[in-house]
């Protein structure tokens, strides 16, 4: 967390250790806080955490305490795509969480970023890896549509949908300027 100190004054950014599954912990970490910015999320079960643990459940805590602590601007950052219907459990999970955000704290802005590409980022750095130790690059869904988002674009949106109070309890959409294929 060092690399982070620099970017604050004394004392405003602070590293805290919490859980998602104890309240106590997440109230701790935001007890002084007038804004809450919800970016946890995780692509795959694990034997620790299943998605809806962390998109429905972990998310439903956060703004529960939000909420308690009269927290003033609550951003929470899901997925383009989420949907009830979505084909991926990854994208239903999402969506799950965003009613449950929705529905506990009405106020919240939610922001749906597309894939994020930026420095050691999991889209680009994974391609480029199997591209260069792998003789041969497998086209898993070739002509699959995507439309990777900068990551400091979407750090930007966030920014942004706090300093608008129009932004106060609507859904943005964040992608970047062009669509690709995989292929």
């Amino acid at each position: 967390y060092n690399h982070m100190k620099v970017m604050g004054d004394l004392g405003q950014i602070v590293p805290f250790k919490w859980d998602i599954n104890d309240k106590e912990s997440i109230r701790t970490a935001m007890k002084y806080s007038n804004v809450v910015i919800n970016l946890t999320g995780r692509k795959f079960d694990t034997r620790n955490f299943t998605m809806h643990d962390v998109h429905v459940e972990g998310a439903k805590r956060i703004a529960e305490v939000a909420k308690e602590l009269r927290v003033e601007r609550f951003i929470h950052v899901s997925a383009l795509g989420a949907g009830i219907n979505a084909s991926s459990a990854w994208l239903r999970t999402k969506a799950e969480g965003e009613i449950a955000v929705r529905n506990i704290f009405p106020n919240a802005t939610i922001i749906r970023p597309a894939e994020f590409f930026g420095t050691q980022d999991s889209f680009l750095v994974s391609h480029a890896s199997m591209m260069r130790y792998w003789p041969v690059y497998p086209l898993i869904h070739p002509d699959k549509r995507v439309q990777p988002v900068w990551v400091n674009d979407v750090a930007t949106a966030i920014v942004n949908s706090l300093k608008t109070v129009e932004a106060v309890g609507q859904t943005y959409e964040v992608a970047g300027p062009a669509v690709y294929t995989i292929r």
